[in-house]
């Protein structure tokens, strides 16, 4: 026999059944600016079809969460996590070249963040591409972590627009004045 409650006892009872209900936020991740004196790479690379069309971009900013360097370009014919390893490997490239601050890196491809620290492996066809990120790695000493796609927005774009790209284009924030680069 099941319990059956009239109308006067549910608004009786009203303020306890509110206080006993739980109330579930849901929590959207958003980018957040890297510590002063860091500068953070956001990347990302998507594949059309998987594999397919393939495309990457990526984001630096520093802590007033300035842009610094993005980058937006066709990956060729490969799958999503090919497309994500490449979009980070161009990242970092560029960053060990033209930066020495501390590094935070974020990705929202759990695969690409597990092989660049290392603790996988990853595929064997990848392995060239992944090699040179570990390597790149163990130069920079950037804290590497995952992060969803909602906290990788400026990444996500700028892969997308990859695909409308004939070449990887570069655009860079002058960090001098009266210097002006793309």
């Amino acid at each position: 026999m099941g319990c059956v409650y009239g109308l006067r006892e549910i608004l009786r009872n009203w303020s306890v059944i509110i206080r006993e209900r739980k109330i579930v936020q849901k929590v959207t991740p958003k980018w957040t600016a890297p510590p002063e004196g860091w500068m953070k790479l956001n990347f990302d690379g998507s594949a059309l079809d998987n594999p397919g069309i393939a495309e990457i971009g990526g984001i630096i900013r520093d802590t007033r969460g300035i842009t610094i360097m993005s980058y937006s370009g066709p990956a060729g014919s490969c799958d999503a996590n090919e497309a994500e390893a490449r979009a980070l490997l161009f990242g970092l490239k560029w960053y060990n070249l033209n930066s020495s601050a501390p590094l935070i890196i974020e990705g929202d491809s759990t695969n690409v963040v597990a092989w660049a620290i290392g603790k996988s492996k990853g595929p064997w066809r990848l392995q060239d591409i992944l090699a040179e990120i570990r390597d790149l790695v163990r130069e920079v000493h950037p804290q590497i972590e995952h992060r969803r796609r909602t906290a990788n927005e400026a990444a996500d774009k700028l892969a997308k627009e990859g695909a409308m790209l004939e070449s990887t284009r570069i655009w860079v924030r002058a960090l001098d004045a009266g210097i002006g680069c793309e």
